[in-house]
């Protein structure tokens, strides 16, 4: 009997949240263990702050939360988005 990736997240996300339950469910087991690790250095997090710096400047003080984690995002997704146009 096979099941589609649709209604097996669907299951995931009505079993609960323990991590035993990933066992029923080897695809979404596969993506998280792909996505859902933990970084091995603190580098990503340290340019993240580091473009908050540069973002939120004195002159940009005035921020709301909302728009300085959209900036924020927008900055350090730029490299990713260059190419699309």
């Amino acid at each position: 009997m096979s099941i589609s990736a649709d209604s097996e997240v669907l299951e995931y996300m009505r079993s609960g949240s323990e991590l035993e339950v990933l066992n029923r469910f080897p695809r979404v087991k596969a993506v998280s263990m792909k996505y859902n690790t933990a970084t091995p250095s603190s580098a990503p997090a340290e340019r993240l702050f580091s473009l908050g710096g540069i973002v939120l400047s004195p002159r940009r003080n005035r921020l709301s939360d909302k728009r300085f984690e959209r900036l924020l995002l927008m900055r350090y997704n730029r490299t990713c988005c260059t190419d699309v146009e």
